[in-house]
């Protein structure tokens, strides 16, 4: 048994799961020739290394006072390398997919994505798929890589409609000129950075802004929903609001992931 994590939106099992050879794919080869037909496909997932000294370089300005950030080492954890594998083992009739996140920060196997950026529709993810953390997949690498072992793979679970909400909320400025200052509110999991801080600094901003009222410009503040569902809440408020909001807009300021540390 593995501890495991579904796969976003990825399709499901019957309750008795799918039982099927085991096979490896390793993200580092460009072509795969081994025969993926009624399999479950085992790869490993890697992130590479956020590089904090690049961005500072790009970045317009800083707040450094101790000078550590560029001694940050960090995975950039939204860039999945082995992901394509997925689609491709859907392309060729595989049954399954498992990805071993071995560059995971703490080993878990729990991450919720990929959750539709760059999907035009999330929802297809046609193969059930579950990610596995660094120890445990060790051994499944191992099972795989052998070439004779068979596993079972459950995934189930059900679909249903549901309703989001944005909030919005408008200072007036002195002219039709406007910034939007916006974070999302929904979180797949309890974080404070997930994210509760972002919150309450853009809640700080408006309540700061509505006091003073003395912009020259209008403020919209956005609370999109849907972060993780493709983001559907701020993709609606843009094509909701191109002919008031956005045609006017000079700046938009995403604040997230707020931490001292």
């Amino acid at each position: 048994h593995f501890d495991s994590f579904p796969i976003p939106f990825a399709a499901t099992t019957p309750d008795e799961g799918i039982d099927a050879r085991l096979v490896y794919a390793d993200r580092h080869k460009l072509f795969h020739t081994a025969d993926w037909r009624g399999a479950i496909v085992v790869t490993d997932i890697g992130f590479p290394e956020l590089d904090v000294k690049m961005l500072l370089r790009l970045s317009s300005g800083h707040h450094d006072p101790d000078r550590s950030l560029s001694d940050v080492r960090h995975p950039a954890t939204w860039v999945r390398l082995g992901w394509h594998l997925y689609h491709l083992a859907a392309r060729r009739g595989a049954a399954g997919f498992v990805g071993i996140l071995e560059d995971q920060p703490g080993g878990s196997c729990e991450m919720y994505a990929p959750y539709g950026f760059r999907e035009p529709d999330i929802l297809q993810k046609p193969l059930p798929g579950l990610w596995v953390g660094r120890e445990q997949g060790r051994t499944l690498r191992q099972l795989a890589r052998a070439g004779q072992a068979h596993g079972v793979l459950v995934l189930t679970g059900t679909r249903e409609k549901s309703v989001t909400h944005n909030i919005v909320g408008e200072i007036p400025g002195r002219t039709t000129e406007t910034m939007v200052v916006s974070c999302h509110h929904d979180s797949p999991f309890a974080s404070p950075v997930e994210d509760a801080s972002g919150v309450s600094v853009v809640l700080a901003l408006a309540r700061h802004f509505a006091q003073t009222r003395d912009l020259e410009r209008r403020l919209i503040v956005l609370l999109s929903a849907g972060h993780f569902y493709g983001s559907i809440g701020t993709r609606t408020f843009i094509e909701r609001h191109r002919a008031d909001i956005v045609a006017d807009t000079v700046v938009e300021i995403s604040i997230e992931h707020i931490a001292r540390e």
